[in-house]
């Protein structure tokens, strides 16, 4: 056995953890081409799974986090995360209506979830028209399977560590998807053709596989947690 070997091993297994990890996007990203490409979505539907899988992430680390807090009775910052991604998360929406309000006369999708929207801030419920209805379930089936598959395998890495939790949710999500927003809206303001939004999908894929997340500015420092 070669001096080497030990290092060679670990480091083997690191890309293999960090690959099951990202298989989640992966698959998530080859449905949201196949919807662009095969079944002829807005790119509106996109941004629409995009937020929902933030939406869904933001719910998924809360439950990681007290599951941290539960098991191994450390500090989880809760309250600090819910701060800081929620406001992004606030952002992120705000940007997400405007840009379905100004295209909705021309863009079917746009005016079916700005509808839905804006019904729900009315008070008067929250009801999907039947026109987006179908992919939007679908989605939301999808995106809630890959975020679960996804935070199982951040929460294994953490190893009890709420900063990585906290840091690598935030990171992987916030860049990626205020790119996703500004591409969509660039794409249907200039009446590029939708399928260039397939250029967004794999652009976010191949940021959540460069381990983008890893290195993502930290909302919770290691010694914090260790203090």
């Amino acid at each position: 056995m070669t001096k080497g070997t030990p290092g060679g091993i670990l480091g083997v297994m690191t890309r293999i953890r960090k690959t099951l990890e990202n298989l989640g996007s992966l698959l998530e990203g080859l449905y949201f081409i196949g919807g662009l490409l095969l079944a002829k979505w807005s790119p509106m539907l996109m941004a629409a799974g995009y937020w929902i899988e933030e939406a869904l992430t933001l719910g998924a680390t809360v439950a990681a986090l007290l599951y941290i807090r539960q098991r191994y009775g450390r500090r989880i910052f809760l309250g600090r995360f819910l701060f800081i991604y929620g406001f992004f998360f606030f952002v992120h929406t705000v940007f997400f209506l405007i840009l379905a309000g100004i295209t909705a006369k021309e863009d079917r999708a746009s005016e079916a979830l700005f509808e839905a929207f804006f019904r729900l801030l009315l008070g008067s419920g929250f009801r999907l028209p039947e026109v987006i209805r179908g992919e939007i379930l679908l989605t939301t089936l999808i995106i809630a399977g890959t975020v679960s598959y996804t935070m199982f395998f951040r929460l294994r890495g953490a190893a009890g560590d709420a900063s990585v939790l906290i840091n690598r949710s935030f990171s992987a999500v916030i860049a990626s998807h205020f790119l996703i927003i500004f591409g969509t809206g660039a794409i249907l303001l200039t009446g590029a053709p939708s399928a260039l939004a397939v250029a967004l999908v794999v652009v976010k894929v191949l940021i959540d596989m460069s381990g983008f997340a890893d290195r993502g500015s930290p909302i919770v420092s290691r010694e914090e947690t260790e203090g």
